[in-house]
């Protein structure tokens, strides 16, 4: 990863500073050095926003790394419970053995319907 980048200083030191020393004069001498320093700032200036979006994709990177971990461990507490998560990633109860559990839960599954709790919701009881 490249922390440093000293094209634009190279540039500086290596072409602007010698046309500025060659003692070049003439109608193109002062658009040539216009230029060349527009150029050495554009460099610098990609240079400085590649290093901003370097940075932003290893934070959004570090952050989506935490998020699996926290998604896998979630999976494993589920998991260890005896729970089911399927791959939309929802969470399931394990299927009841006991007759009296199956009544229990499908008891529990038809309280907890639309329609039951619409029908609560609008009984005069």
């Amino acid at each position: 990863m490249v922390r440093k980048w000293d094209l634009s200083t190279k540039m500086q030191n290596e072409v602007i500073g010698p046309v500025q020393q060659s003692n070049w004069h003439g109608p193109s001498a002062e658009p040539a050095l216009a230029s060349l320093t527009r150029t050495r700032d554009q460099i610098h200036a990609a240079f400085e926003e590649a290093s901003a979006i370097a940075r932003t994709l290893r934070e959004a990177h570090d952050e989506f790394a935490a998020a699996k971990k926290d998604l896998q461990t979630a999976v494993q507490h589920a998991t260890d419970k005896g729970l089911t998560v399927d791959a939309k990633g929802s969470v399931h109860w394990p299927p009841a053995t006991d007759p009296a559990d199956k009544t229990t839960a499908r008891r529990s599954r038809s309280s907890s319907s639309p329609a039951s709790r619409t029908r609560r919701a609008t009984s005069t009881g």
